[in-house]
């Protein structure tokens, strides 16, 4: 799937959780990677590399938003 494709299935994904007023506790590689602004091969990376958990629920890759959050403490912003 194309990196323009991802990033308008996550806002879709995104504008329906506004609708009905949740937060989603799971997000699928392509929304995670849209919301980090990186490529679906640095998500899969990370889970590969055990920087970043993930469960896999028939053949779709869920991954927690908690365990996004968690991994960008983890690994604090450059100061410049």
């Amino acid at each position: 799937m194309s990196a323009k494709k991802s990033a308008t299935r996550a806002a879709r994904a995104a504008e329906k959780a506004a609708k009905l007023g949740v937060n989603p506790v799971t997000v699928y590689r392509d929304q995670a990677a849209a919301m980090l602004g990186v490529d679906i091969q640095t998500i899969d990376g990370l889970i590969t590399a055990k920087k970043l958990k993930a469960s896999k629920i028939g053949r779709r890759v869920l991954i927690r938003v908690a365990a996004l959050e968690a991994m960008l403490d983890a690994n604090p912003a450059v100061q410049s």
